[in-house]
């Protein structure tokens, strides 16, 4: 399972299930894991934007209008998601944006900033109520 580290107790790890079941519960999410299937995703993602063209062969792809158009497309469809993203993790700064206003990327940092936060805070609320159960 996934293991989140503890910044109160060094060397202290919580279980992530816990934080799933809540998170269950709390957003009506139609079953548990979300957390857990949350990272191997991310990494997935990660890999595959390693694969994309750069350099020389980015330059030398840019010269098919295909390429151009399927990049594009990708670009405005990534910016999409992302956005509906945000709007559901920080729907105070983004319900009356428009995706292409994540071109600016202060936008973004602020978001997550705040999403951060808020991660933090549930983290240590977490540790703190884990800690008060005896036994835990």
């Amino acid at each position: 399972p996934l293991k989140v580290f503890s910044s109160v107790r060094p060397g202290a790890m919580q279980n992530c299930t816990s934080v799933d079941s809540t998170l269950h519960l709390q957003l009506g999410l139609e079953s548990e894991g979300f957390v857990s299937r949350l990272l191997p995703q991310l990494m997935d993602l990660v890999r595959a934007a390693k694969r994309l063209p750069v350099g020389e062969e980015h330059s030398i792809r840019r010269g098919s209008r295909e390429f151009l158009t399927s990049s594009r497309e990708l670009g405005e469809r990534s910016l999409a998601f992302v956005h509906r993203t945000l709007r559901f993790l920080d729907p105070g700064t983004h319900q009356n944006t428009a995706p292409e206003e994540l071109t600016n990327f202060n936008l973004i940092i602020d978001s997550l900033d705040t999403i951060l936060e808020r991660v933090d805070s549930s983290l240590r609320d977490a540790i703190t109520e884990s800690a008060a159960i005896p036994g835990a």
